[in-house]
């Protein structure tokens, strides 16, 4: 017996099949908790639902029916309604609410088409329109409530979604224009867009009002008649947030995010006060969408443990570990507070972004420094870094963040984009640094001693000097596809930002010129023998992609010397803002034996530079 299937035959627990109709009258009001996770559907799931309603459409109400999965609620005391009861949407509420958006939108074009035929001095239609479009409202969409002890009636939503959505859902149901702060904000915006266009636009036209109007109805008929649920309903919380954990809304399946935020919400139930600070906590973590949340959770799992965590098991090595039963109410709101601030952390490394910001930053740090975290990111593309350098931020400052960063830099281009080494064995170096990094105090002196021994072994045994440099040689050719051409770019202007070392002798530890910031978006890879050359070098023609003759125009640099032949174009690299291309005054003519000499000198530059 599965566990969603024992939990329906527990005590407490009642299903029930009933159409949507139904359920919004005889099932309400129901509530969307401030907890649960933000409207998520997107075109696909909004689109199988427009379909499902379309197949409807083909036959006359009741021939037909579907079934749209269940959908689970607490019931829960309320006196001050009439009926005495609130209904807590557990799961669902997806499903629950676009069929509301629906329902509407057949309201507000039945108002739009009842304008119509009052312009067009149509009263008997127009009061159809008018009388339709106030009987979806007023039953399956508000209902009113009379509060006798204060002596007041309103009208009431018959949903309310969670505390980050409601505002611009009821908008929505009154068929106003949305401010969309949200991703999700979005998302219903557009699934109300496509309901209208794709369902209820093409049936109900301006041009047949008549026949609009019985669109309008069918569909209508289609959704309050034709649409059923199992509603499943429980009397008791533990029951409902369990439920939640084992059932998925159609085509929205819940990520560990979701997941977790129902099991802290669950332990935080006795605690009402804590309970509504960590639903306000979890608002802000997804606000972007739960999936963003999981990349970062297996981040942040292996920043803390040193390992990975199982591809299955993320949810519960994560609870495991941040939110196990024994865990004290205020350590739970405490860990995700620590969750939110390293999550915007991991937005910024992952995306390339320095993550110092304000006071934060050191004037010891230049920009040079901060542009090396985007070559990271975006050039070499090293997401194995990602959990170290999420770990580094928590504990370094800003200088110590730098140095890490520029060390993984030099570490991950020439063993891992050149020479092509195996991951595990860096992994292994990386996780231990994680562990090593989490267990320092936040105001501890960092140094990177045991992490650059680690790596420096690695390279003496997958990467040493021999094995870099054929492998540069032999990959580091520009038609050898778009990584090539990264890494050309990335090794040609990394050797020009040492190359003031390189020339004063290459004594100590590597030091670059950290004046210059490079944007290689604006790098223009330059071939010494064109491509087009005229007249053609034979010896040089298959030669042409060779790292020696390759260098890059800086922006400013006159380009318009491409084509010409090498000696005609030797004004222009004396004139070349890039040193590299000041350096080629060296040769008066350009053969194969330049270029092999060429070759061989950036190739003993690139050992220089790329050692730790």
């Amino acid at each position: 017996m599965t566990e969603s299937t024992s939990m329906l035959n527990a005590a407490g627990v009642r299903p029930t099949s009933l159409p949507i109709g139904k359920l919004l009258t005889n099932r309400s009001p129901a509530r969307v908790p401030r907890y649960q996770r933000s409207y998520a559907w997107e075109d696909e799931q909004v689109s199988d639902l427009i379909e499902d309603i379309k197949l409807l459409l083909t036959v006359a109400t009741g021939e037909r029916g579907h079934f749209y999965g269940g959908m689970v609620a607490i019931e829960i005391g309320d006196a001050t309604e009439a009926g005495g009861t609130v209904y807590e949407v557990v799961d669902g509420q997806q499903r629950l609410a676009t069929f509301c958006l629906l329902l509407a939108q057949i309201a507000v074009r039945a108002d739009e088409l009842g304008a119509i035929a009052e312009s067009q001095a149509m009263p008997e239609i127009r009061n159809k329109f008018t009388i339709f479009a106030k009987s979806i409202r007023k039953e399956f969409l508000y209902y009113e409530r009379y509060d006798v002890t204060e002596g007041s009636e309103s009208e009431q939503p018959r949903l309310r979604l969670s505390r980050a959505d409601d505002e611009v859902f009821q908008g929505l149901l009154r068929g106003e224009a949305a401010s969309t702060l949200r991703a999700s904000h979005k998302l219903l915006e557009h699934a109300a867009h496509l309901l209208r266009k794709e369902l209820i636009l093409e049936r109900a036209p301006d041009a047949d009002l008549y026949a609009s109007f019985d669109s309008l109805v069918r569909i209508r008929d289609a959704v309050i008649r034709d649409s059923f649920v199992i509603h499943i309903v429980s009397e008791e919380r533990a029951n409902g947030y369990r439920l939640f954990a084992v059932l998925n809304d159609r085509g929205a399946r819940l990520t560990v995010a979701d997941l977790l935020r129902s099991h802290t919400l669950e332990m935080l139930d006795s605690v009402p006060d804590l309970c509504r600070k960590a639903a306000e906590l979890w608002d802000d973590l997804l606000a972007d969408g739960g999936d963003d949340v999981d990349d970062f959770l297996k981040a942040y799992y292996t920043s803390l443990v040193g390992r990975r965590p199982s591809r299955d098991d993320l949810f519960d090595d994560t609870k495991k570990l941040l939110f196990s039963p024994g865990v004290a109410s205020e350590m739970v709101v405490q860990g995700l507070k620590d969750m939110g601030r390293e999550l915007g952390s991991f937005k910024s490394i992952s995306k390339g972004v320095w993550p110092y910001v304000g006071e934060q930053q050191m004037s010891a740090v230049t920009e040079w420094d901060r542009a090396r975290l985007g070559r990271l990111v975006s050039v070499l593309r090293h997401e194995l870094s990602t959990p170290m350098l999420l770990a580094a931020r928590a504990v370094c400052d800003e200088a110590e963040f730098a140095e890490l960063v520029h060390l993984v830099e030099i570490f991950a281009f020439r063993y891992k984009n050149v020479c092509g080494a195996h991951a595990g064995p860096a992994s292994g170096s990386y996780y231990a640094e994680c562990k090593r990094l989490r267990a320092l105090s936040s105001d501890a002196k960092v140094n990177f001693t045991k992490l650059r021994e680690s790596l420096r072994g690695l390279l003496a045994l997958r990467a040493p000097d021999l094995v870099f440099e054929t492998s540069i040689a032999n990959q580091l050719h520009y038609d050898a596809g778009n990584a090539a051409k990264a890494n050309i770019r990335h090794l040609l202007t990394m050797l020009e930002d040492y190359r003031s070392w390189v020339k004063l002798g290459a004594n100590g530890v590597p030091r670059p010129a950290r004046i210059t910031v490079t944007d290689l978006k604006l790098v223009t890879i330059e071939h010494l023998y064109p491509q087009s050359s005229s007249p053609r070098d034979p010896a040089l023609e298959s030669h042409v992609n060779r790292l020696g003759n390759l260098s890059y125009w800086e922006p400013s640099d006159n380009r318009e010397a491409g084509n010409l032949p090498f000696v005609d174009k030797l004004p222009a690299y004396r004139a070349s803002k890039v040193g590299l291309n000041n350096d080629l005054s060296e040769w008066g003519a350009w053969d194969l034996t330049a270029l092999e000499e060429r070759e061989e000198r950036l190739i003993k530059q690139a050992c220089q530079v790329f050692t730790i």
